[in-house]
């Protein structure tokens, strides 16, 4: 993560709540140097601009007239084909090729209602992000053309899960904040980032993640993996030392002090 970056994502995610456009923006800046935030912000406005929503119409109506917007008359549609490709999860790549994951399309879909009135919010389902209409209650599924959905269809798809979520079906269609949405992109770029083997990429979102969310302390062992996979001793050795910090009582505590010792040149 490049420092500038790093202390403005410091600086942004101690906001409650954390202004997720800006925070899209403000990580695809981390992910894409060549972009800003303000670019990010700028493209996003050109999205809205066209979209006409009269005041005081019935909120169907207005979300068909976004759902045609979205889905037809700009082209967002998931993308199937390379599921696990970061630029599904970075805000301008999203936006210039109109394709993504789940997530970061409820995102921009929800923003893009929320610009205009309409009350919309984020849903983190399990398997799928979707996006959720409180009054007429129904849910919307930007990924697959801004299908909807309603209650029914949503409690009849987590029967494919092998295990049942540990949360009933009303907290599991629950607004996600925005913190929470940050850390789920954040893990698919992670993920994204390991099928293209880039560590650094890797250590970007990771980065992100520790500040969004401290308590994660198993991070400081992966940025140490993959700091010594990058030839980053020191650096390494530093990640172990935190992990160790949290976990003293850890099964291997023995083995990662004198691996410490060993990163360090210390014998």
């Amino acid at each position: 993560m490049n420092k500038t970056a790093y202390e403005r994502i410091q600086s942004l995610y101690q906001s409650d709540p954390i202004p997720l456009l800006e925070a899209l923006a403000l990580q695809a800046e981390d992910e894409d140097q060549s972009w800003s935030v303000q670019d990010g912000i700028a493209l996003f406005d050109q999205l809205c601009a066209k979209l006409v929503i009269p005041a005081g119409e019935d909120i169907t109506r207005s979300i068909a007239r976004l759902n045609i917007h979205f889905s037809t008359t700009l082209g967002f549609i998931g993308d199937e084909k390379e599921y696990g490709h970061p630029y599904n999860s970075i805000l301008h790549q999203v936006i210039t090729r109109k394709k993504g994951l789940p997530i970061i399309l409820s995102c921009l879909y929800v923003l893009m209602g929320q610009s205009h009135g309409i009350p919309l919010f984020p849903i983190s389902f399990p398997g799928h992000f979707l996006v959720g209409v409180l009054e007429p209650h129904f849910f919307i599924d930007p990924f697959h053309g801004c299908r909807i959905l309603k209650k029914e269809q949503l409690r009849a798809s987590l029967k494919q899960f092998p295990q049942k979520p540990n949360m009933t079906f009303e907290e599991l269609i629950q607004p996600a904040d925005n913190r929470q949405i940050l850390i789920r992109i954040n893990n698919n770029l992670i993920r994204a980032h390991q099928r293209i083997s880039s560590p650094k990429g890797m250590l970007r979102a990771i980065d992100r993640n520790l500040v969004l969310a401290p308590d994660h302390t198993a991070a400081h062992h992966a940025r140490y993996i993959l700091l010594k996979g990058m030839g980053e001793d020191l650096e390494a050795a530093n990640a172990l030392e935190r992990y160790l910090q949290y976990h003293p009582d850890h099964p291997q505590a023995h083995e990662f002090t004198q691996e410490l010792s060993n990163l360090r040149g210390i014998y």
